[in-house]
């Protein structure tokens, strides 16, 4: 009876390891300018086929698909976002720019990723973007 109560706690243990390697619950701060651009780095773990990613802010904004080769379509599903969006190739990050004020906020990015060749993972990671103005200073 105790080998059984004692396999199911590894059991427990091993699922709990592996839920929270796959959910990155401390938001990954990232700092901006407003005007220029800031970075949200996607991380796709290596090894991992990317089958998509679906960013989102206080609303949903974009969604990345990788298509054959190094190419990729980025849909953008929302307008505050429309051209000032980019994905750059070969990791996936997203990039905005230029930046708004409104922008600064907590941001998600879903990665799902194959996990073997019947099933695909998510993968949550979690972003704090600052926006702060650029001040001169005279003396």
């Amino acid at each position: 009876m105790i080998q059984l109560c004692l396999w199911f706690l590894g059991l427990f243990l091993f699922m709990e390891e592996a839920r929270t390697a796959k959910e990155n619950t401390d938001p990954i701060m990232v700092m901006g300018i407003l005007g220029e651009s800031a970075i949200l780095p996607a991380e796709i773990p290596l090894g991992k086929k990317l089958v998509n990613i679906n960013w989102s802010s206080r609303t949903p904004v974009a969604v990345v698909q990788p298509d054959p080769g190094t190419s990729f379509k980025l849909i953008i599903t929302h307008q505050n976002y429309v051209g000032r969006l980019n994905v750059i190739s070969l990791n996936y990050d997203l990039k905005i720019s230029p930046l708004k004020m409104e922008d600064a906020g907590s941001y998600r990015a879903d990665i799902n990723v194959q996990a073997d060749t019947t099933s695909t993972m998510t993968i949550t990671k979690n972003y704090l973007l600052h926006v702060y103005s650029k001040t001169i200073v005279v003396d």
